[in-house]
C-alpha cells in the first residue's frame, strides 16, 4: 500500500476559524472534515490554500476578518520559512498571555477543579531561550513544523544570540562544504552559559542518530570544526551505547540563578527561561511556609535547584532524579554552597519515595505526562502537609490534581509563569494543602 495521496484543491478556500488544538494551532472544517490552519487565530475569517489527505492543512493567503491582537510576526523564519521553534508570534504579548489563562482555566473547569489562574509572571518576551537543538542537514537550524525539513537559520529572536552565532556559522561552513550534510541525523544540544565573571560560553552534545547514524568520519570533521570555534568552551558527543565522550573541556558548565552559581551538566534539561526562573524560585519559598525542623523533598529534581534553595531553611532536604549525572551536577553545587542537609537520591521516584518517606513538603516537576498512580498514591499514603506541583502541561495537572483533591487535599493557588513567551506552552504552580 503506497503513501496516502495528498492533493492541493485548485481554488482558495474561505475558512472561519475554530479553537487551538492541543498545539496551538487553530482548527477549521471543510467538507465535514477538520483541518489545521497554521498562524491563526480563533474567531478570524481567511482565505486558504486547502490541501487534502491523511493530514488537511490550509495555508491562509490572507486574512478577511482579523483578530484584535493579531500583529505582524517580527522573525522572518516564523513568518515565510514555517519554523516550527514558535507558534504564536503573529499574537500579541498581551493576547498571548490572555489566551494561555483562558486555556488552562478552561482546563481546569472541564476536569470539575474549581480553581482558576491567579498571579501570572513575566518577563522580557525576547532572547530568552539558553538552550536549543538544532538539526543538521544542508542546513542548520530548527525544524519546519509539522516537517523534517530544516530552515536554514542565522539569528532566532527568542534565543541567546550566541545560539544564533553558532548556527550562521554552521550555515556558512555547509555552505562552503567544509562540514558534510548529515541529511538530518544529527542533533546539536547546546546550552549558554553566561555568568557577570566570564561572560557568555557555550555547552554542546552532539547527539547522532542512534538508529540512522552518519558516519563516523563525518561526525570527526564536525567536532573539530566546532572544537576550533573560540565561544564553545564544552564539547562531547553521545556514542552508539549511549555514554558520553568528553572532547574539549568538562562536562560541567556554570550558570548563574539568583545570584548565586549553579553547575549543570552537558546535555541534561535544565529551564531555558533563566530570566524568569528565580520568580518560581522565589514564589516557591513563599508558598512552602515555615520550614524549620522539616523534611522536604524535590522530586525530579534534576540538578536540585529547587531543594538547594529550600535547604537553606530546612532541617533536611531529599532531591529524587533518576539521572546520575544531574545528581552529581547537584552534589557539586551543594558544595559550593557549603549545604551539608541536601541528600541527592538517584533512582525512580516511585522507589525512593517508598523507601525514603514521609515529608512535610513536596516539590514535584514532573515531565510533561505527570505523576505515575503510583507516585500519586504514594504521596497521598504518607501525606505531606504541603504539595508544591510545578508542571508544564495543564492537562497532566489537572488530572493529578483530581487524585489529591479526591484524596483531601485542597488547592490553594495557581499560577502561570510564561517561561515560554512566542509558544503555546505554560509553566504551572499549584499549590496544595492537607
Amino acid at each position: 500500500m503506497g503513501p496516502p495521496v495528498t492533493e492541493t484543491l485548485d481554488e482558495p478556500v474561505e475558512l472561519s476559524l475554530g479553537d487551538f488544538d492541543s498545539h496551538g494551532v487553530t482548527r477549521a472544517r471543510v467538507a465535514q472534515r477538520w483541518l489545521e490552519v497554521e498562524q491563526g487565530i480563533p474567531g478570524e475569517v481567511v482565505s486558504a490554500r486547502v490541501t487534502t489527505g491523511k493530514r488537511p492543512q490550509g495555508r491562509i493567503i490572507e486574512v478577511l476578518k482579523a483578530a484584535t491582537d493579531r500583529v505582524a510576526p517580527p522573525c522572518e523564519y516564523f513568518r515565510d520559512w514555517k519554523c516550527g521553534g514558535c507558534q504564536w508570534q503573529h499574537i500579541s504579548y498581551e493576547g498571548q498571555i490572555r489566551r494561555k489563562r483562558e486555556s488552562v482555566d478552561a482546563q481546569m473547569a472541564s476536569a470539575g477543579i474549581d480553581v482558576r489562574v491567579g498571579q501570572v509572571h513575566t518577563e522580557e518576551p525576547w532572547r530568552y531561550r539558553s538552550t536549543a537543538g538544532i538539526a543538521l542537514g544542508r542546513h542548520a537550524g530548527f525544524r519546519r513544523r509539522a516537517s523534517l525539513a530544516i530552515v536554514p537559520i542565522r539569528d532566532c529572536p527568542i534565543s541567546h544570540p550566541l545560539i544564533g552565532k553558532l548556527m550562521a556559522t554552521l550555515n556558512d561552513q555547509l555552505q562552503a562544504g567544509s562540514i558534510p550534510d548529515f541529511h538530518g541525523r544529527l542533533r546539536l544540544d547546546v546550552r549558554v552559559l553566561q555568568s557577570p565573571r566570564d561572560g557568555a560560553r557555550m555547552q554542546v552534545m552532539v547527539r547522532p542518530d542512534q538508529h540512522r547514524r552518519p558516519p563516523a568520519e563525518d561526525v570527526e570533521i564536525l567536532l573539530k570544526a566546532l572544537s576550533d570555534l573560540e565561544f564553545v568552551e564544552q564539547l562531547a558527543f553521545t556514542l552508539i551505547t549511549g555514554e558520553i565522550e568528553l572532547v574539549r573541556g568538562d562536562l560541567f558548565g556554570t550558570i548563574e540563578v539568583a545570584g548565586r552559581s549553579v553547575e549543570l551538566v552537558s546535555g541534561s534539561f535544565f529551564q531555558t527561561n533563566l530570566k524568569l526562573l528565580p520568580s518560581l524560585i522565589d514564589r516557591l519559598l513563599e508558598e512552602a511556609g515555615e520550614l524549620k525542623g522539616k523534611r522536604i523533598a524535590d522530586v525530579y529534581g534534576g540538578v536540585g535547584i529547587f531543594g538547594l534553595f529550600l535547604a537553606e531553611h530546612a532541617r533536611d532536604v531529599a532531591v529524587v532524579e533518576s539521572d546520575p549525572l544531574a545528581i552529581q551536577a547537584g552534589e557539586r553545587t551543594a558544595k559550593a554552597w557549603g549545604i551539608s542537609n541536601v541528600r541527592f537520591l538517584t533512582g525512580r521516584a516511585e522507589d525512593v519515595l517508598e523507601g525514603d518517606g514521609p515529608y512535610e513538603v513536596v516539590v514535584l516537576d514532573p515531565p510533561r505526562t505527570g505523576l505515575s498512580d503510583e507516585v500519586t498514591n504514594l504521596l497521598i499514603a504518607q501525606k505531606p502537609e504541603r504539595i508544591l506541583y510545578v508542571s508544564c502541561l495543564a492537562q497532566s495537572l489537572a488530572r493529578d490534581l483530581t487524585a489529591f483533591i479526591t484524596a483531601g487535599y485542597q488547592v490553594e493557588s495557581l499560577e502561570l509563569f510564561d517561561f515560554y513567551p512566542h509558544t503555546y506552552h505554560v509553566e504551572l504552580l499549584a499549590v496544595l494543602k492537607n
